[in-house]
This record gives C-alpha cells, sequence and structure tokens, in this order.
C-alpha cells in the first residue's frame, strides 16, 4: 500500500513538502535560504510542522492532491499515531531479536538509510521519556527515535507501507532496559513555550527570541512586522509571531502586511530583529550563533569572522559613504 493511502485509511496526516536530498541528508526548504524553490507554483509557501494543528484532516489531503504534480514528498503527522524510526548504521537491526519483536508492526523504509519507521500507538511513549536506551542481544544501544507529539517525518509518494493492514498497537515494552523514549522533535506538553512558533531557520529562531512586551506594543510591533516583510520573512510566519500577543487583530495585520513601502518602513531589516532579540534574550540570541552557526563550520577564516561579526553587531554598525572609517556604538558612545 502507497504512503498516501494508509495515511488516508488510518485518519493519519500528511501534508506536500518541498525537500531535497542534500549530501545523503534530507533538507527541507524554507523560504529564507532557498527562495522561490520552497513555494509551490501558485505562490503557497512550503508547508511546516505547525500547519497539522490549523489544517483539518481533510484539508490535508486535499492539499496533497492539489500540489500531487509538483513534489514527490510527504510529511506526515506523529501527534496521534507515533513513528519507531530505527537509525542503526551498524547492519545489526535486521537479524536481531529486536527486528523480530517488531515485525508484525506496519512500517515504511526511510528515504536515504533505507531502515524502518515502524507506525506504533502506544500510551507509554504519550509524552513521557524514559533514560534506557533500546538495546541489541550484545547489550550494544540500538539507535533510534520515537517520534510523537511535535514531530514529523518525510517519506516520498511512491514510498511503500509493509504490513500495512496489521495494528499499530504496541504495548509489549520492557520498560527496564528496551524502550527509550527519545524524540528527535518536540513533546508539546513537556518541551514548547506556550509563545513558541516553531521554525525552520537560524533568523527564524531569532525572531522567536523576541519577547511579548515588544509584540503588544504597536509601535515596535510595526518595526518587526516591517523588518520582517523587508528581509523575505513569509507572511505565514509573520502572522505566527503576531498572534502570540493577545492584541492580535488579523485586520490591523493584514493592513501592516501589504502596505505599501515607504522611507520609513525601508530602513528595518534584520538588524531590528536582532535588536528586539537580544533586549528580550541575550543569552538564547548568543547561543543560536555559536552553537548552530559556528560550531558546524569545517573552516574558519578571516571572511567568515567577518560575516559572523556582522551578523552578531551588524545593527549596531553605521557606514559612512564614501569614508573608509565605520563607527561602533559601545558603551554608550560611537567610537
Amino acid at each position: 500500500m502507497l504512503i498516501l493511502e494508509y495515511c488516508k485509511t488510518n485518519n493519519i496526516k500528511c501534508l506536500p513538502i518541498k525537500l531535497d536530498i542534500i549530501n545523503d541528508k534530507k533538507v527541507y526548504l524554507n523560504y529564507n535560504d532557498y527562495g522561490n524553490r520552497s513555494k509551490f507554483s501558485d505562490g503557497h509557501n512550503n508547508f511546516n510542522i505547525s500547519n497539522f494543528k490549523k489544517l483539518s484532516l481533510q484539508q490535508c489531503f486535499d492539499f496533497c492532491e492539489k500540489y500531487k504534480n509538483e513534489t514527490k514528498w510527504f510529511g506526515i503527522d506523529c501527534s496521534e499515531i507515533q513513528q519507531l524510526d530505527i537509525d542503526d548504521t551498524t547492519g545489526q537491526y535486521w537479524n536481531s531479536m529486536l527486528c523480530k519483536k517488531f515485525d508484525g508492526l506496519p512500517y515504511f523504509l526511510s528515504a536515504t538509510k533505507k531502515m524502518p519507521h515502524y507506525f506504533i500507538k502506544t500510551e507509554w511513549t504519550n509524552g513521557k521519556q524514559n533514560n534506557n536506551a533500546m538495546k541489541f542481544d550484545d547489550g550494544s544501544i540500538c539507535e533510534h527515535d520515537i517520534l510523537y507529539g511535535n514531530a514529523w517525518s518525510f517519506a516520498k509518494n511512491d514510498t511503500q507501507v509493509i504490513n500495512a493492514n496489521a495494528s499499530y498497537l504496541f504495548n509489549n515494552w520492557n520498560i527496564e532496559n528496551t524502550a527509550s523514549c527519545s524524540s528527535s522533535s518536540y513533546d508539546e506538553d513537556e518541551h514548547i513555550p506556550n509563545d513558541c512558533v516553531i521554525t525552520n531557520s537560524i533568523n527564524e529562531e531569532i525572531v522567536n527570541l523576541i519577547g511579548l512586551k515588544y509584540l503588544d506594543n504597536y509601535d515596535t510591533w510595526t518595526k518587526i512586522v516591517w523588518a520582517m516583510r523587508n528581509e523575505n520573512y513569509s507572511e505565514e510566519f509573520a502572522r505566527e509571531i503576531s498572534m502570540k500577543s493577545k492584541k492580535y487583530d488579523e485586520k490591523v495585520f493584514m493592513k501592516l502586511w501589504q502596505r505599501e513601502h515607504k522611507d520609513d518602513s525601508k530602513l528595518v531589516k534584520q538588524g531590528t530583529l536582532n535588536y528586539y532579540a537580544k533586549l528580550s534574550n541575550l543569552k538564547g540570541y548568543e547561543l543560536i550563533y555559536v552553537r548552530k552557526h559556528l560550531s558546524n563550520l569545517d573552516v574558519f577564516d578571516e571572511g567568515l569572522l567577518k560575516d559572523y561579526f556582522i551578523s552578531v553587531n551588524g545593527d549596531s554598525i553605521v557606514a559612512v559613504k564614501k569614508k573608509k572609517n565605520y563607527f561602533v556604538y559601545f558603551g554608550n558612545h560611537w567610537v
């Protein structure tokens, strides 16, 4: 049975997504990094995990039908029926007792590792964490994730579900030493603050740090929305950020978003967003760049140092036309 048919049969939400394989890894295409490649032909933004909460089951399937010729990838919701994602790279799994333990469950093979994603429904994984690790007979750890809560998985449209007619109900856990609930995403009840928006890029994570007091204040909120528009953030993301505020008004948002660009609105860009993010959560802001930007670099040189400096401090720099000097605001003085 094909994956879409299986999802329809079992009332599992799925959505068409723009995704690519880069260096043998699945890469979700977001607008900030991939521009129009991330959009569908009618201009619709790429779907993300937060859309599952907003769309009904039928709406999800309608979008799958609408865009079936534009992408071969689906994102599959794991909030109702979880997935046991086997990540073993040692070659032990297929001949192990663990494999026999789960062989009655419906599953599909991942696109890159060709390892099973088991559809599984068990109350034990519903929002709970356990420090035990799933192990092979020799005691070595079987790498895996249990995707649940605010998690999703990816599959191609021609993916076959094996044991499609089997039950996904499962409670045969040996909780003492063979089960680990280690979701690779977020559990809604335990990890995601109420004012958090699920993001797909470093810049979006930065905007996500901006505190409610700046979103509640009309003047600062206006600058934040203008900056997101000027930097080509999606309307959907800007709306989700704005909706953190209890003062949110859809008509006011749309009027501001669609307002004709004026000189004052063009001046606010990523530096403005960085500024309010740092005011709101300086430690979080610094961690985003150090942990997710610099730590991923295999090579570091003067040019990368320049890029990092501008990304962190660009809103404090003033360039003077036809001059070789630049000024930095430091200690309440321009130096």
